[in-house]
């Protein structure tokens, strides 16, 4: 009966060590720099934060030139933006039509990283996405 109960407190201690090394996890704040003119923070880490402020995405707005949106008017026009608030109240946004960043803002889920650097203009001049298991998922 010992061995039964050390064999089972053993198996015990050793999954629930492997469970809490298992795998990083990542809290990332939403972070604004005025100066540099630079945003990030993970979509979870935002979601769940205490404060009511918090929060950054990126969304990609696809318009049809021409009169109505008939299947004869011109060409699409994509244009995306991000926007970030911390929790100290500051507000940082851009946006832009270049192809390359709005694939980067579509790729965006709730286990993402996201970064974007606006100029001066107001203009996406990056946006850097990451996502991986290591991210806080919404709660």
């Amino acid at each position: 009966m010992k061995r039964t109960v050390l064999v089972l407190a053993s198996i015990l201690v050793a999954a629930t060590s492997s469970v809490a090394i298992a795998g990083w996890r990542s809290v990332v704040p939403v972070s604004i720099d005025r100066t540099a003119r630079r945003a990030s923070g993970s979509i979870g880490s935002a979601r769940n934060s205490a404060d009511a402020t918090s929060d950054i995405y990126c969304y990609v707005d696809v318009k049809v030139s021409g009169v109505g949106s008939s299947p004869t008017a011109g060409a699409p026009m994509f244009w995306g933006v991000c926007v970030a608030n911390d929790a100290a109240g500051n507000y940082l946004a851009c946006s832009t039509q270049r192809a390359d960043l709005i694939a980067n803002m579509r790729a965006i889920n709730g286990s993402s990283l996201v970064a974007f650097v606006a100029n001066d203009s107001g203009y996406c001049t990056q946006v850097y996405l990451s996502t991986g298991s290591d991210f806080e998922p919404p709660r």
